[in-house]
Formats: structure tokens, C-alpha cells, sequence
């Protein structure tokens, strides 16, 4: 069987095509995306009673000239039940003595010492891992030595995330204007996670 168009059908069959097509992407757009991009969590400040423990991990290798300015500023955050775990990656610098210092003066610092390189283990899932297991709170913060929190509120904000279903908030956080040159081989990201302890899995 032989089915000829002439122009003005085809043309209509194009045109009902394309008209199908874009209401298709305008449902989409308006009926699925715009809920996402407008979407706005209206999220009640928790009280200091309702706030967890948490413990605020990081990895350090080298990152003496980094640490000078974190601690004191995580150490300065308002949130009522909080230590600071810093594993200190096998350091050449002067990262050992200035948290061995710290530890004597302030009962929130917890340091944990690594003294040799694994061969098997590359960049910082052992280091990371090892700073979780030492934590002694449920909620882990994990934040990169290099990030500064804007304010003494960051603590509170990304807690105030948390809910019954809540696994993981991810925050943003600036760059410390130090050395471009990081360790570990590349860079990380700019941003504070947030997750409920478990064993560490990269």
C-alpha cells in the first residue's frame, strides 16, 4: 500500500508534532522544574536543647599555614555541644606541635596522628576515615582545611538541615585566601558536608 502526503498535510502533521513537543517541554518546565527552582524549606531555628553533638572532622597534611586561621574561627562557633577532630596526615610542617598545643589548651580539640603513608591507600579516604571512626558524636561535619566558615552561625545552619530523614546536607564555603597549591593531589571542592556517622565510604 502506497501512502502519498502532499504539502499541506505534511505540513499540518509537522505542525501538531511540534505543537505536542512544546506543550510536552512546557509541562515540564512549568509543572516539574519551576517546583524545584522555587522551592523554598521553610525551616524553624532549633533551639540550643534541641541541638546534637556534632563533630567537626578534618584532614590535614601540610596545612599549618591553613590551621592558624580555621581552628581559632571553628572554635568560635556558636553552637553549644561541639569538638573539633583534626587528623594530621603524616605533616612535614609545624601541624603536629600546633595541635599537640591546642589539645593542652582546649578540651574540644581531638588530634589524630598519622605517622606513615599507606601505599595502599591514596589521597585521603584512610585519613578521612580514621577522623570519623575517632569522633565521638553521631553527626559528622566534614569540612576541607583550606574552607573558612562566614560566620560563627554555619555551625547552626547546617544542623538546623538535619531532620528525622535527613542523611547528608551539603553547605558552601569560601576558600581560604592562602597557597593555590593543595595536597592530596587535587583540589577539593569548596563546600561543608554534613551526614549522620557511618563507616566511611568514598
Amino acid at each position: 500500500m502506497q501512502i502519498n502526503f502532499n504539502y499541506n498535510s505534511l505540513s499540518f502533521i509537522i505542525l501538531i508534532v511540534f505543537g505536542i513537543s512544546l506543550a510536552i517541554q512546557l509541562f515540564y518546565h512549568w509543572g516539574v522544574f519551576s517546583k524545584v527552582a522555587f522551592y523554598k524549606r521553610n525551616i524553624r531555628p532549633k533551639l540550643d536543647e534541641e541541638l546534637e553533638p556534632v563533630s567537626v572532622v578534618i584532614c590535614a597534611r601540610d596545612a599549618y599555614e591553613y590551621l592558624i586561621d580555621l581552628i581559632p574561627a571553628l572554635l568560635k562557633q556558636d553552637y553549644p555541644d561541639f569538638e573539633i577532630v583534626v587528623v594530621n596526615d603524616c605533616s612535614d610542617d609545624d601541624t603536629e606541635e600546633y595541635l599537640k598545643n591546642l589539645e593542652r589548651l582546649e578540651p574540644r580539640i581531638k588530634p589524630v596522628q598519622l605517622k606513615q603513608h599507606l601505599n595502599f591507600f591514596n589521597g585521603k579516604k584512610f585519613p578521612l576515615s580514621m577522623g570519623i571512626k575517632s569522633a565521638k558524636n553521631d553527626i559528622i561535619v566534614l569540612t576541607d582545611f583550606n574552607c573558612m566558615p562566614a560566620n560563627d552561625k554555619w555551625l547552626r545552619s547546617v544542623v538546623n538541615c538535619y531532620s528525622q530523614n535527613t542523611e547528608i546536607v551539603i553547605h558552601a564555603l569560601r576558600f581560604a585566601p592562602k597557597r593555590p597549591a593543595l595536597p592530596f593531589g587535587s583540589p577539593p571542592p569548596p563546600s561543608l558536608h554534613g551526614c549522620r556517622k557511618q563507616p566511611f565510604v568514598s
